[in-house]
């Protein structure tokens, strides 16, 4: 492969960029309504709000594929966008680190370049669906090193008699289960006690969101001194892998300290490949331990 480029996460750049403009868009909407049935009243201040909801998600749009850019990279250049630079030009990589992003106001996984006119590119691991390629490419190219793709190992663990550590809770004891539970009951409710129409639809929609995150926040973990196993609370019969020997670096974060954000293990894997699993139902105290005997493993812990 003598090139590549950038490609942008289907779900977490475009899916997530068109609801967060519909939803500004139908409070435009609701506004500029608003203004045409009290035209009479002479009264613009709707009518502006409108235009000035409409102008910050216009704008929201610019900084986003701002912070988001084009990126290809060829044998010698990298292109960010329209710009090119040799890429003998790099003063400095980090592949893989949280960073600052200026929009969302938070520091986001990935990797970040800085050119010797200081200007620094990040390649955000969430805004692009290749964001590892890239990286990988990047090492090749800048240091000359091949790095293979790693694969899970659940079915090599299978056919082995393994002890692991298990570290979950109870879902059912998990606040945030809870609540999601009685919005999902709610909702499924209302859908079939009432004739289908297109507010049957969206509740419908919302309610299968609403059950994939519940979904997404459930994992627990199985630990021993050559692989880290992911399971789920719902989906049970599924099973993940990983050998410590193909992982580069664990992100540990307690949700206790991260403004009411379930707790999270981040892996990333020698391949820059970063995998995230949220586990809403392990306490406090059953955390704390996963966090203890994780870092006894010789890996690169943050």
């Amino acid at each position: 492969m003598d090139k590549i480029r950038s490609n942008r996460h289907p779900l977490k750049f475009y899916f997530a960029l068109f609801i967060v403009m519909a939803v500004i868009l139908l409070f435009a909407s609701f506004l500029l309504d608003t203004y045409l049935k009290r035209k009479e009243a002479n009264n613009i201040t709707f009518l502006f709000l409108a235009i000035l909801v409409v102008s910050l998600a216009l704008f929201l749009v610019y900084k986003i594929f701002k912070t988001c850019p084009t990126i290809k990279i060829t044998e010698s250049d990298i292109y960010i966008n329209k710009a090119s630079y040799k890429l003998s030009y790099i003063k400095s990589i980090k592949f893989a680190d949280k960073h600052f992003h200026p929009l969302f106001r938070d520091y986001l996984e990935g990797a970040k370049i800085v050119f010797k006119n200081n200007r620094a590119v990040c390649i955000y691991d969430d805004f692009y669906s290749n964001a590892a390629d890239l990286k990988v490419f990047l090492d090749y190219k800048l240091n000359n090193k091949i790095i293979y793709t790693v694969e899970e190992k659940s079915g090599e663990i299978n056919n082995q008699d393994l002890a692991f550590d298990s570290y979950k809770g109870n879902p059912f004891f998990s606040l945030r289960n809870i609540s999601s539970l009685m919005i999902i009951a709610v909702m499924f409710k209302v859908i079939i006690v009432k004739s289908l129409s297109w507010s049957d639809l969206i509740l419908f929609i919302f309610l299968s969101c609403h059950t994939v995150i519940l979904i997404y926040f459930n994992y627990y973990f199985e630990m021993n001194d050559d692989y880290i196993v992911i399971k789920n609370h719902i989906l049970f019969w599924k099973k993940t892998a990983y050998s410590t020997k193909d992982i580069r670096e664990i992100v540990l974060r307690h949700g206790g300290s991260q403004r009411g954000k379930p707790n999270s293990l981040k892996i990333i894997l020698t391949d820059y490949k970063v995998k995230s699993y949220y586990a809403t139902s392990i306490n406090e105290k059953t955390w704390l331990k996963f966090a203890k005997d994780i870092k006894k493993l010789k890996i690169k812990i943050r």
